[in-house]
C-alpha cells in the first residue's frame, strides 16, 4: 500500500515536467540513482520511469551508479550538462549529511535545482527474526557484552542508516563497528 501511495505521489508532483518543452525527445532522458539495483531508490526510480516516460515522450533510462554514500552519482549529476535529460534520485545524505562531513566537488544549493519530492520514510531499527533480541532492551544487553566487537551494516558511509545507528550508539552509550555496503538492500542479504 507504501509503495502504490508514493506513486501516485511522484506521478502528481512530476506532472509540471509533462509540460515543459524537451528540445529533443528522441534523446533519453536519464535517472541516474546513487545506489545499487534493488535497493528503495533504484526501486522508487523504476516505478516512475514508465509514467515520466509517457508524459514526455521520451525514453526513460535508469543509470545506477553505487557507491560512496551516493557520492559517486551526486557528482556525476553535478557534472552533466544542466539541460534537462538528467535526473537525479537524491538522498538525504547527499545533499545534507555529506556537505557537513566533508568538502565535495558540488555545491548542493548551486549545481542542483529540486523538482519534487518523491518519498519519505522513517528510519527503523531491526534485527533478523532469528536472532535472541527481541527488544531494544535485550539488543543493547548484547552489544554492551561484546565489548566494541558487534557490528551493523548500512548502505554506506554518510547514509542516514550510519547516521542514524551513530547517534543510536551516542544516545546509548556503546560501541559497535561499522560495515558499509554500496546500498541498503546488500547489507539486508548479510545481517
Amino acid at each position: 500500500m507504501f509503495a502504490h501511495r508514493a506513486l501516485v505521489l511522484s506521478l502528481a508532483l512530476l506532472t509540471p515536467l509533462a509540460h515543459a518543452a524537451w528540445p529533443d525527445p528522441s534523446k533519453p532522458i536519464r535517472v541516474v540513482v546513487g545506489f545499487p539495483p534493488g535497493g528503495g531508490a533504484d526501486a522508487l526510480a523504476r516505478a516512475i520511469a514508465p509514467a515520466l516516460s509517457d508524459q514526455l515522450k521520451a525514453n526513460v533510462i535508469i543509470d545506477n551508479r553505487p557507491g560512496a554514500g551516493g557520492l559517486i552519482a551526486t557528482d556525476l549529476v553535478a557534472k552533466a550538462a544542466p539541460d534537462g535529460y538528467t535526473l537525479y534520485i537524491a538522498t538525504p545524505g547527499s545533499f545534507t549529511i555529506w556537505p557537513n562531513l566533508r568538502k565535495l566537488a558540488y555545491d548542493p544549493q548551486k549545481d542542483f535545482a529540486p523538482v519534487s519530492v518523491l518519498v519519505t520514510m522513517p528510519n527503523v531499527l531491526v534485527t533478523g527474526a532469528d536472532t535472541p533480541y527481541k527488544d531494544v532492551q535485550g539488543l543493547l544487553a548484547a552489544v554492551k557484552s561484546a565489548n566494541g566487537k558487534f557490528s551493523y551494516a548500512s548502505g554506506g558511509n554518510g547514509t542516514i542508516g550510519q547516521i542514524a545507528a551513530e547517534q543510536f550508539k551516542m544516545l546509548a552509550g556503546v560501541q559497535m563497528q561499522h560495515v558499509p555496503y554500496k546500498g541498503g538492500n546488500e547489507c539486508f542479504s548479510v545481517v
